[in-house]
Parts: structure tokens; sequence; C-alpha cells
């Protein structure tokens, strides 16, 4: 990437959060036998003391870059970011990774426990895809001036997102 002028980068996506978070329901069994033949837990490698714990809890989970904005699963148009608090947001959500998904402990900041495990939220959302949209978590796919009126909020032009299916 950098030979062709390019950068990488790396947005947290829903698998490392469940995995910080314990949820091991996605893990490849493979990855799993990694873990007994270490004698290590699953959240032995990846808690907040490791190297790739540290590691993932620094990383962003909503990047501009430029005009283009990167987020894993997406936003849903109502959720309350901009580009005055996008570096705040990544800040709170980082704040409540390895927290249990099912059950914010009362220290946990709710506000950003809730918009990290919302269906509508930067891990989970798939609102932008008509084929995701019918189950009633998504809701239905926002009108495009209200993905214009975001990615203009968050000071894009465009909307990257990868949690889709591939087929």
């Amino acid at each position: 990437a950098k030979a062709a002028g390019g950068g990488l980068h790396f947005v947290l996506g829903n698998h490392e959060a469940m995995i910080m978070a314990n949820d091991l329901r996605y893990i490849a069994p493979k990855y799993l036998e990694v873990t007994k033949t270490l004698g290590m837990t699953y959240d032995n490698l990846v808690g907040a003391d490791t190297e790739i714990g540290r590691w993932l809890r620094s990383r962003h989970i909503v990047m501009r870059i430029g005009r283009w904005i990167f987020v894993h699963g997406g936003l849903a148009p109502e959720i309350p970011i901009d580009a005055t608090n996008l570096e705040d947001s990544n800040k709170r959500i980082r704040g409540v990774l390895g927290i249990d998904p099912t059950t914010a402990p009362p220290h946990a900041d709710r506000l950003a426990w809730a918009f990290a495990w919302s269906g509508r939220g930067p891990f989970w959302y798939r609102g932008y895809f008509p084929d995701f949209s019918t189950d009633g978590v998504f809701g239905p796919t926002p009108p495009q001036k209200d993905i214009d009126a975001l990615v203009d909020r968050l000071g894009g032009e465009t909307i990257v997102v990868g949690h889709t299916k591939v087929t």
C-alpha cells in the first residue's frame, strides 16, 4: 500500500469486539485449537493487558481519511455522531470494549456501550443494504438523503462498510 502511495488502516469490527468481550460464538475451531495448544483461554490472548489486546483497543471504530468514512457495519442516520465528536466517539467506544454486550455494568459509559452494541451502531448496522434491512433490527433502508446527511455530518463524501454478506 505504501509503495502505491497509500496506507493500511484497521477499523474494528463486530468480531474483534465480540472476542474482546469473550463472546466466542463465531470463532473458527482452528483458532480455539491454538488456545488449547498454548494452554490459554481466548480472553488471555486479547485481554487489555496483552500486546494484541492493547493494539485492538487502540484502533478506530469509525475513521475518516480525506473525504472517505470507514466503518465496519455502518451507522444508522440518526446516530449522534459528527465530525466534531468523531475522535471522542471512538475513544468512548474503546472504553467499553471487553464488557459483556448483554449486561452493561453500572460503571460503564452506558451511552457508548449502547452505541457499540446496538444493531444501529458501527459494529452491526446493515441498514444500507435492502437484503438485511427487513428483519426489524436494522429498520428499513434509509432514504439516500438521510445517508448523505450522515456522511456530510461526518465531513465526508462517501461511506465505506465491510460487514456485508459474501455469497
